[in-house]
């Protein structure tokens, strides 16, 4: 037990400084540049991957609910390694079903969207009530991926200021969904021209380069990204390369990652006409109203 309580004492002040930390960057640093169309090209190079290298995609689980069949996949990732995920479909209505992925945010997995109460099991839950199927994955360093942090919490990294580690984690879990999209067109039960994204925290970071890289993302849902990170992660060096993409920022008013004049200025930084965003009186943990402002958003352009 007192080790326990050493760890999350650990967790806690480790948050509280990082926390700090970033409430400095994103009240003083200066905000920067997006990319221009040659240095992103530059950077969907260093991101592409090679489609032929072989899925080995499998079904391993699969867990019954009243309203979904949620199966557990594994499949191969561009570098070798194998990649655990969630795909959720609903026992009721006929497919193939639109597709939304759901991105988690840093510490937390792919289970959170089913086992995190109120707010992680209301999003699957009400994607699958909507007709949607669920996709989620593990990030690199996260849930069944832990191994590869040495089942440490990913906020080490920070302590150890592991940024190699941490980019690695931001570029090659985008790049999983990816591949993950490419399993989804192979399968008769999901609708591929109709793929929504949700993500959250880090997960929305993520999605601002899923949709700049990917068009098959059809609309995305960021959900208080960090908007002031390392100048390689951060969504504003990409927002203006999300296309025509309908793009949702749901932000808290009071978050420690990022002013609203910062939120306001990567608004107008995406090029699309259909785009929004909306403050919530809270920190960076919304409340749990943003599912349905969250599913709306797909709806309005999926169903």
């Amino acid at each position: 037990m007192a080790r326990a309580l050493h760890r999350r004492l650990r967790i806690c002040v480790t948050l509280a400084i990082l926390a700090v930390a970033l409430t400095a960057l994103a009240q003083e640093a200066e905000i920067p540049e997006p990319y221009t169309d040659g240095e992103f090209a530059l950077v969907s190079d260093f991101m592409s991957y090679d489609a032929s290298i072989p899925l080995d995609a499998a079904i391993v689980g699969e867990t019954e609910f009243d309203t979904q069949t949620r199966y557990k996949v594994a499949f191969r990732g561009s570098r070798d390694e194998i990649i655990p995920g969630f795909l959720s479909i609903p026992t009721e209505g006929d497919g193939p079903f639109p597709c939304v992925l759901l991105l988690h945010g840093l510490g937390s997995g792919k289970q959170g969207w089913w086992d995190d109460v109120p707010k992680g099991s209301a999003m699957s839950g009400k994607l699958i009530a909507r007709g949607y199927a669920v996709f989620a994955l593990d990030a690199k360093y996260h849930g069944e991926r832990g191994a590869l942090n040495r089942y440490e919490e990913p906020w080490a990294m920070f302590g150890r200021s592991e940024f190699s580690r941490l980019r690695a984690l931001m570029v090659e879990s985008t790049v999983d969904y990816r591949r993950g999209l490419d399993w989804l067109e192979t399968r008769d039960d999901i609708d591929a021209d109709r793929i929504g994204a949700i993500g959250y925290s880090m997960g929305g970071m993520m999605l601002y380069y899923l949709a700049a890289l990917d068009s098959r993302v059809d609309v995305a849902v960021a959900c208080v990204a960090p908007l002031m990170g390392a100048p390689s992660s951060s969504p504003i060096r990409v927002a203006p390369h999300v296309g025509d993409t309908p793009f949702a920022m749901l932000m808290g008013a009071e978050d420690q990652f990022y002013t609203e004049t910062q939120a306001e200025h990567v608004l107008g930084l995406i090029p699309g006409p259909d785009k929004m965003l909306k403050f919530y009186e809270s920190g960076h943990g919304l409340p749990v109203e943003y599912v349905d402002d969250a599913t709306a958003w797909i709806d309005a352009h999926l169903k």
